[in-house]
């Protein structure tokens, strides 16, 4: 069952310099923090600040391309976690067409915060916040 989250916060852990992107249960206190590269965790708070990058980024040519072909990103849905490695889908409708991309969850994370579409998470993969 997927369960709708928000984009609570980007942080950066100063002991190893990684990146974590928390995502928080709209209704509940479950949440879901995901280690993501410093160029995802860049456009991620770039997004979230209103920031426009110098040049277009990699979100922005998929978003681009996706509405240059009469699509729209509707959704992103983090779908499942293999051996510490997450899965995500970037859902797109093109009129009455249903598209169904597989994608890195912080690739379609970036995506999500600059088209302000809803995010989603499967129950299992939430920990207590």
């Amino acid at each position: 069952m997927l369960i709708p989250v928000h984009l609570r916060r980007v942080l950066i852990r100063e002991t190893d310099q990684t990146f974590l992107v928390e995502l928080a249960e709209q209704d509940g206190p479950r949440m879901l923090p995901i280690v993501i590269g410093m160029p995802e965790a860049q456009a991620i708070m770039r997004r979230l600040s209103g920031e426009q990058a110098p040049r277009p980024m990699t979100h922005d040519l998929l978003d681009s391309a996706v509405c240059g072909l009469g699509g729209e990103v509707v959704g992103i849905a983090i779908i499942s976690a293999k051996k510490g490695v997450f899965y995500a889908r970037v859902l797109i409708r093109q009129g009455s067409r249903e598209l169904d991309l597989d994608a890195r969850p912080s690739d379609a994370l970036a995506l999500a915060a600059d088209a302000d579409v809803p995010i989603s998470v499967e129950e299992s993969l939430l920990v207590d916040g």
